[in-house]
């Protein structure tokens, strides 16, 4: 090509630039003149919009008290803004409308027609609407402004564009077209493939295409590298951010944008919240947490300091919220601040944290039950103990024995409350015996008839198939009759009381969704009222100890803590479902026995107590124990020889070697327990026989007594016909079967 073409092309492209730029020169200015006027007049609708979301904010208690003459003063105040030429207010009561001289009072899409802007809003309080505001702006005082906004623009544009085009006839053909149409070239060969060769046509500028080759050639080469760098780090990164079990996000972290969307998030994050990753990025830690003021005050603690830690709450996609714990931390990169967030859901330790109290608590109680258990049950043997001998000592008809019968009567039930305590505090000794759950609650079936109110039915409905379980049967009617009593008080106007049994199996997804179990076969009773029910509050505190929701002097607050501990004792689980007038649900589950011991065998019937004429050492720490148990058994014939402690029983057993035929011995005494003082006397005299008496509980008697299986334990308070009836047992047998094995 030789170089007047190129100037013709040069001049060409030139002259075919300034006339494309004359054409959109008129263009240009009409369309900048029209955008800077949209512009303006999409500010000022969006003044008015938020001066009318403001004035409605203003208004609102003004409305909500009536006060006019307050209502008069802000529209008047609003007027005296220039963009505002007219407000209007309707409500039930009243309307109101200042427009300024001159403006029409028109309706709204009158002035709409005449170019004033007219912004509406309802003016609210809570959910109720207390009227409408209408406000009416007009753009005519920037009309002056556009117009000189607008001439200066077009001369901008006019001596841009001439600039623009004298350069460019200048630089053409020396800087754009040779270097772009070579630089094609070149493009075309890296394309294929190939490495360009340089220029053969003479001059200077392809000795620096050359030079432009290799520098592209090894900056294709270093992207290269460094893409597979960049690659290979995202790889990484991503591994560990879906590797991790809590949920991660990250996002740009500005003072001025506190709304910021997350910029990435890991897997756990899309299964624990159940959004997908796209409408999470579309998120901010605000649409995450219900409360705003604690995002904002996590913003400004970030601000602060790098890192923080918080617990807080996050809405899942079903509505679910979860118990958070995040730990937020700020950092700088490529002069930007961002924010990482590592959310771990907690909802379950917090779960057993609470259970772990509520054991706790329960436990407290149940120690306090122990250690009273033992001088109560002391002092309810010698009530129990002398009324009884005193009651036998009577003849039938007697006034007294009516007398003495309510006091034994009395005390009976005290005893029954110190058993509650010990069973409730699960330290009450059972005894366990494999039956079948479905003909335990049907031999129960027709206590509970009498137990509830004549205007509950009572359905029940038992499992078809065998629910073999291992269970101390009378302490399980405890629960049912205690469950029924609940029912009852919860049913003032009667209703209806079900008792349901089936099987389930309890897996993995059961435990970790109720907390409790081990995996297997369990039997499960439901018992269920349509009774008053209960809120939240209550619900989580049904089975405290001595919580009650009745009034006082109605009930102890004992009942359900006692189904606690006996269910608990049972190794099994008891849980409670309830809403105000719904009524109430308690459901037990025991594991399913596949072994275990045998039915019970049915007790003989009681026969009187036989008279002897043995000597008995009685060792008892408690004087009115002591000086009762004399009584009653000097009262059938046999001598008796009386320690205050083991030590002294080891005494007078050496005194009287030879003519003691059984020990009757308090378990835990001072200075020596009865089984300390057993042991002293069995190394000399190996043939002695003991029988164990404590009012201590049966744990307390494991720990500190730490009797064989084999030894005879009695457990105080008991009847004196009990006690004769079980000294008569050990001796009538041989001394074999009374025997401790030597130590």
């Amino acid at each position: 090509m030789s170089q007047p073409l190129r100037r013709t092309l040069a001049q060409t492209v030139a002259t075919v630039l300034m006339a494309i730029t004359t054409a959109v020169l008129g263009l240009s200015g009409v369309v900048a003149f029209r955008t800077l006027r949209a512009r303006e007049r999409a500010s000022l609708s969006h003044q008015t919009a938020l001066n009318a979301q403001r004035l409605a904010e203003g208004l609102m208690l003004p409305l909500w008290n009536y006060d006019a003459a307050q209502v008069d003063r802000i529209l008047e105040n609003e007027l005296s803004d220039p963009v505002v030429v007219g407000v209007r207010v309707h409500c039930d009561a009243k309307d109101w409308s200042q427009f300024r001289a001159g403006i029409p009072a028109a309706p709204a899409q009158t002035l709409i027609q005449q170019g004033y802007l007219v912004e509406d809003r309802e003016i609210r309080r809570g959910p109720a609407v207390l009227g409408t505001l209408e406000t009416v702006s007009t753009p005519r005082f920037l009309q002056a402004d556009l117009r000189r906004a607008g001439t200066f623009i077009l001369l901008g544009i006019i001596g841009f564009d001439l600039l623009l085009v004298l350069i460019l006839y200048r630089m053409i053909w020396a800087i754009v077209l040779r270097p772009v149409r070579a630089l094609e070239k070149y493009a075309e060969q890296v394309c294929a493939g190939l490495r360009p060769a340089p220029a053969a046509d003479g001059g200077d500028w392809p000795l620096e295409l050359d030079h432009l080759h290799q520098s592209i050639d090894g900056m294709v080469g270093l992207l290269d590298q460094r893409y597979a760098n960049l690659e290979a780090s995202e790889q990484r990164f991503r591994t560990l951010l879906n590797g991790s079990n809590d949920a991660i996000f990250v996002r740009e972290f500005a003072a001025g944008d506190l709304r910021a969307p997350f910029l990435e998030v890991n897997e756990a994050a899309t299964q624990t919240l159940g959004y997908s990753r796209d409408e999470l990025l579309r998120m901010s830690p605000f649409d995450l947490e219900p409360s705003t003021e604690d995002v904002e005050a996590a913003n400004e603690a970030l601000l602060a300091r790098d890192n923080t830690l918080r617990s807080s709450v996050h809405r899942t996609r079903d509505g679910r919220e979860i118990r958070v714990e995040i730990n937020s931390h700020r950092f700088e990169f490529i002069g930007r601040t961002f924010e990482v967030s590592v959310c771990r859901d907690v909802s379950e330790r917090l779960a057993l944290e609470e259970q772990l109290r509520h054991s706790q608590k329960l436990e407290s109680v149940g120690l306090l039950a122990g250690g009273v258990a033992h001088d109560f049950n002391n002092i309810l043997q010698v009530i129990i103990g002398f009324a009884s001998s005193m009651e036998d000592g009577l003849p039938e008809g007697d006034p007294g024995r009516q007398r003495l019968g309510r006091i034994l009567s009395a005390a009976q039930r005290a005893s029954q409350l110190t058993q509650n305590l010990l069973t409730f505090s699960r330290k009450e000794t059972i005894q366990p015996r494999r039956g079948e759950l479905n003909a335990l609650v049907q031999r129960v079936d027709d206590f509970l008839q009498h137990v509830i109110s004549e205007d509950i039915d009572l359905v029940t409905r038992i499992c078809p198939e065998p629910l073999e379980v291992l269970v101390d049967e009378g302490q399980i009617h405890q629960v049912l009759i205690n469950l029924a009593t609940n029912a009852r008080d919860a049913m003032p106007k009667g209703g209806t009381l079900r008792i349901e049994t089936d099987r389930v199996v309890i897996d993995e997804d059961f435990i970790k969704l109720h907390g409790f179990g081990q995996p297997g076969f369990w039997g499960r009773i439901s018992v269920s009222d349509t009774g008053q029910g209960m809120d939240e509050a209550t619900r989580v505190r049904v089975f405290d100890p001595f919580f009650t929701t009745k009034a006082p002097g109605k009930g102890t607050g004992l009942g359900l803590a006692i189904v606690y501990g006996i269910i608990t004792q049972h190794g099994g689980q008891i849980n409670v479902y309830s809403e105000p007038g719904r009524g109430t649900t308690f459901r037990i589950y025991l594991p399913i026995n596949t072994g275990g011991q045998a039915p019970a065998p049915a007790p003989d019937p009681e026969a009187r107590p036989t008279q002897g004429t043995e000597t008995i050492l009685v060792a008892e720490d408690d004087e009115a124990v002591r000086g009762l148990v004399s009584a009653v058994l000097t009262g059938q014939g046999y001598r008796v020889i009386l320690a205050q402690d083991g030590l002294e029983a080891v005494a007078r057993y050496r005194e009287h070697a030879g003519q003691i035929d059984l020990l009757l011995l308090d378990l835990i005494m001072p200075n020596m327990s009865g089984k300390a003082a057993y042991d002293e006397i069995r190394r000399q005299w190996p043939g002695a026989r003991a029988l164990f008496a404590s009012g201590y509980t049966a744990d307390i008697i494991r720990s500190r007594g730490e009797l064989d299986e084999s030894a005879e334990l009695v457990m105080k308070p008991i009847t004196p016909q009990d006690l004769l009836r079980k000294i008569r047992g050990i001796l009538d047998r041989s001394p074999g079967l009374a025997q401790l094995p030597n130590p």
